[in-house]
């Protein structure tokens, strides 16, 4: 799982995601959300008999101050849910990334975007970030 800093390009896409409603929010929701979609799948799976492409779809976004129990649960979420799952630990609390999205005194340590236009956008934001570093001297 990626770490990454938390970065105001991708608060702005992760606003975005929250504002076109594309955040599932919390740890339980997420994982509901996710076999809710593999059902779904597998059952679309039974009735075409096409083989589906693997691809990423769904991101998870963690907060960097959970417990080692809460990143081992994400951990065997992502085996359960892979190819179409991954996940971002950021570094940020939190509080800090509650009050972000969602508001002063709202706290979240897990949320997952569900829609891959809204997965672009964070991966661009991380992307453009990466792009602008100035690099590393060996």
């Amino acid at each position: 799982m990626a770490c990454v800093e938390f970065t105001l390009g991708l608060e702005a896409a992760l606003r975005a995601a929250f504002v076109t409603r594309r955040l599932v929010r919390g740890a339980e929701l997420v994982e509901r959300a996710l076999s809710a979609d593999a059902q779904g799948l597998e059952h679309v799976d039974r009735a075409t008999g096409v083989e589906r492409g693997q691809r990423v779809s769904r991101l998870i976004v963690l907060a960097d101050d959970g417990s080692q129990r809460f990143y081992r649960n994400a951990e065997a979420l992502l085996r359960r849910h892979a190819p179409r799952v991954m996940a971002l630990r950021l570094r940020v609390d939190e509080a800090r990334l509650g009050a972000a999205l969602f508001g002063p005194g709202q706290v979240v340590r897990m949320l997952m975007i569900d829609h891959k236009d809204a997965v672009a956008e964070v991966l661009r934001a991380l992307a453009l970030h990466w792009a602008s570093e100035p690099a590393e001297a060996d």
